[in-house]
């Protein structure tokens, strides 16, 4: 949605009679429209309350003659759904409103607000504190949805706008988490807030990914040199700008309950550490430190004896000495020294802990430790900031095979450390114990962002809580040059390009005027491509922990095939037996979307006509795959579930298929793909067809 400001601000009128607007909207986009003299009760153009007006491609003319307005403001707002194609952005060209009276100048560049934009009051109107003119603007968002971006502007006299830095019209970025003091803060010298009789903030979001997870501000405001709010703005003024969890995975309808325990550890001081669940199970600290977390503000452990103890409660325990109930626990944590630290402990119940070589362990116990259910993970890599998010997932099976080890969203191959006779977790009535060390080891880290669920979380909420469900590998093929394929992921999963002897033979540029890969693909469906000759060429996206034996994923990629069938990405032990395909290719003479996942047995099998779409045209496809769930393939061809040619579901063991690598356009020196192949990604989790919907759109609305 699309806000105006007033069209008719500080001008005389006798009576509004129309208004004409004149839009570019693409195939599949529904435009509304609607108007107000408040910018609070809007109307359609025949006097409905809340209601709103068709707005059609092209002209459009409104009599508003019988709304009878006559005074000197007049809003309007744009609202349009259902989005096709983001490649045809939709466009509000002109409008004219029609009324009788003074001319009306126009409107300001900035004079139109974002749906999600949050203009504060005053923050100065009730302060009763002395500016030093030296302080700093703070926020703390507790949730930002993968994709979504929040940006600031700043104002002395709410009509101009600036960046913290003084540039008129300009924004600042602002990052999640709690960025209320330090350095996270923007500095706001430049409006010299000690002589300044006014200061206003604007928050604006842009490219929400998902219109049902949606970012949650906390607070927002002028802080002073003691990190606390000043002015009209602090805590209790907090804007939320969606209702849905965030532990919510957009469109899925799996169980995702809010944790029963939440510390974010963001109080910044005192010897508490609050419970944000709303269980009120409180932490109180002992000998720890605050220092920066993930998010915010963490928990620093530096010496044996600190940590925070969470007294005992029955929402926290998940056995009764014969029966185990499912949960799961989650961390953020960065780790200064090779020693082992506890993260979390519940003695007689379960424990887990991190440590040397990155080895990072969960056990569950029998009363008085007589039994023992556990795995290892070993090797593990932080974030390029240092950061590791650890999840453990547990089904009350009473088995280690229940335990599921996750090192920053991606499930690990886990070893298992199990002894004695396991009978099932005690209620213990012990305290739950965040840090400490192990004997006289001298471990430094930082804890941030600890959670308990009452439930075992599935590897897509795992993958939403790290990172909001980023892709596991996302090859974008925007070089332009040379045969690295680079992969945007971070994890660093980097594809070569082999062209081989017959065909396109040389790699070229996108500004190269030659038969090359980066010329013949310079023109993407985002950017650049690639283009292959469907002869001999293929990009090795290599062999990885991360991307073997995935019995959950989906593979997404845009293309723009040729005339020849070809493979698309594959993951293969022969090339003809291979773990898994995605390819382009005929069935009864007809163009067909089509994807395997090999077993011992019956392997899943789905083959879809493509309809519409033929060779020499862009095409979204992804193939996803969840054995846990009914074993079937599910395809999509431009964000929908098309007609099948043959779906079977799969039976058996999976195909090992470690070891091997992941190729693009080709499998194994065979079916090489003619034409260009664009945006690739991989998730080690089943899409929601509402997520295949945002890969599809590419996550933004845009306005020009």
């Amino acid at each position: 949605v699309v806000h105006s400001e007033n069209l008719l601000s500080g001008v005389r009128i006798d009576g509004i009679s129309g208004f004409r607007a004149t839009s570019t909207l693409p195939p599949g986009t529904a435009a509304r429209i609607s108007f107000s003299q408040d910018k609070a009760s809007y109307y359609s153009a025949s006097g409905t309350l809340a209601g709103w007006t068709s707005l059609a491609d092209g002209g459009n003319y409104f009599d508003l003659s019988g709304l009878g307005w006559t005074d000197a403001s007049f809003y309007y707002r744009v609202r349009l759904e259902a989005i096709i194609d983001p490649a045809v952005q939709p466009k509000l060209n002109e409008v004219q409103l029609v009324y009788a009276g003074e001319p009306a100048p126009d409107l300001p560049a900035g004079g139109y607000e974002w749906s999600g934009v949050l203009l504060s009051s005053d923050l100065l109107a009730s302060s009763t504190e002395e500016l030093s003119g030296f302080e700093r603007f703070g926020w703390n968002i507790s949730y930002l949805p993968y994709g979504t971006t929040i940006k600031a502007q700043f104002s002395t006299d709410g009509a101009t706008w600036y960046s913290s830095g003084g540039v008129a019209w300009s924004w600042d970025d602002l990052s999640a988490g709690n960025n209320t003091f330090g350095p996270a803060t923007l500095p706001l010298t430049f409006f010299r807030l000690r002589d300044a009789g006014a200061f206003y903030y604007k928050l604006k979001i842009n490219q929400t990914l998902d219109s049902n997870s949606t970012p949650v501000l906390l607070e927002a405001g002028i802080v002073d040199a003691g990190n606390s709010f000043t002015g009209g703005a602090g805590a209790g003024n907090a804007a939320r700008f969606g209702t849905s969890s965030p532990y919510c995975v957009p469109g899925s309808s799996d169980y995702c309950a809010a944790p029963v325990g939440e510390w974010k550890f963001d109080e910044k001081q005192g010897a508490v550490a609050r419970d944000t669940s709303g269980n009120g199970n409180d932490g109180a600290i002992t000998g720890a430190s605050w220092d920066m977390g993930k998010f915010g503000t963490g928990i620093k452990i530096d010496a044996r004896g600190e940590n925070i103890e969470i007294a005992d409660s029955p929402a926290l325990s998940f056995g009764n000495g014969g029966t185990d109930s499912p949960f799961s626990l989650s961390f953020r944590v960065k780790k200064a020294t090779e020693d082992v630290i506890i993260l979390a402990n519940k003695e007689n119940e379960w424990h887990c802990q991190f440590g040397s070589n990155n080895e990072f362990s969960f056990g569950i116990f029998s009363n008085d430790y007589n039994g023992a259910k556990g795995l290892i993970l070993s090797d593990l890599v932080s974030g390029s900031d240092g950061w590791f998010h650890l999840a453990i997932t547990y089904d009350g099976s009473k088995s280690a095979s229940g335990i599921k080890l996750y090192s920053n969203g991606i499930i690990g191959e886990s070893g298992e450390d199990s002894y004695g006779s396991y009978t099932g977790m005690s209620n213990s009535n012990e305290p739950i114990i965040i840090g400490d060390q192990i004997g006289t080891q001298d471990f430094k880290a930082v804890i941030d962002d600890f959670k308990i669920y009452n439930y075992a979380r599935t590897p897509a909420q795992i993958a939403w809580e790290y990172n909001g469900g980023k892709p596991i590998v996302h090859w974008r093929f925007d070089e332009c040059q040379g045969s690295v394929i680079h992969d945007n992921s971070g994890n660093s999963l980097h594809g070569t390009l082999n062209l081989g002897a017959s065909g396109v033979t040389s790699a070229g540029s996108c500004t190269s005027s030659s038969n090359s890969f980066w010329y013949n693909g310079r023109i993407g469906h985002r950017a650049g491509s690639g283009s292959f000759d469907g002869v001999d060429d293929y990009v090795n996206g290599g062999s990885d922990s991360i991307i073997d034996n995935l019995s959950a994923y989906t593979t997404c990629a845009w293309i723009k095939p040729g005339s020849k069938i070809g493979d698309i990405v594959t993951k293969t032990v022969d090339g003809s037996s291979g773990s898994w395909f995605l390819s382009f290719t005929q069935r009864s003479s007809q163009w067909v979307l089509a994807s395997w996942r090999n077993t011992n047995s019956t392997m899943a099998e789905a083959i879809s006509y493509l309809g519409a779409v033929q060779p020499g045209q862009w095409a979204h496809v992804c193939s996803s795959f969840d054995y846990s769930k009914n074993g079937y393939i599910t395809l999509y061809i431009n964000a929908e579930e098309p007609n099948y040619y043959s779906h079977i579901a799969a039976s058996g063991t999976l195909v090992n298929e470690s070891n091997y690598d992941l190729w693009i356009g080709s499998s194994l020196a065979s079916d090489y793909f003619d034409g260009q192949i664009d945006e690739v990604k991989i998730f080690n989790y089943a899409l929601t067809p509402e997520q295949v919907k945002t890969e599809y759109s590419g996550g933004a609305m845009r306005f020009k």
